[in-house]
C-alpha cells in the first residue's frame, strides 16, 4: 500500500515482477521497507488504452544499506482506469 495511491482491489493485471538481493536476509533482522512509484505510461492495445504502473519496493537495514529491491509492473485496463476517475 502506498499512501495517497488508491488502486482498486479487483481488475488489475500483474504484469511483471523482478527481485534483486544485495545479500541474504537473516532471521530476526530489523528492516525498513518502503515503496516508490517509479513510472507510469500508457499504450494502446486491442483491449483499449492500457496503463502501466511501475512500483519499486525497497528493504534497508537500520544503517540505510539497501538489502533488496523488487520491481512490479501493474497493468490497468481501460475499464479500471475509467472507474478510478473521480
Amino acid at each position: 500500500m502506498i499512501e495517497g495511491l488508491k488502486l482498486p482491489s479487483k481488475g488489475l493485471i500483474h504484469g511483471e515482477q523482478r527481485f534483486h538481493y544485495e545479500r541474504p536476509l537473516y532471521v530476526g533482522e530489523e528492516l525498513y521497507c518502503y515503496s516508490k512509484v517509479e513510472d507510469y505510461y500508457e499504450k494502446k492495445s486491442s483491449m483499449g488504452e492500457l496503463g502501466f504502473l511501475v512500483i519499486t519496493n525497497y528493504g534497508e537495514d537500520p544503517s540505510g544499506n539497501v538489502i533488496f529491491t523488487s520491481t512490479s509492473t501493474i497493468i490497468l485496463t481501460e475499464a479500471v482506469r475509467k472507474a478510478m476517475v473521480v
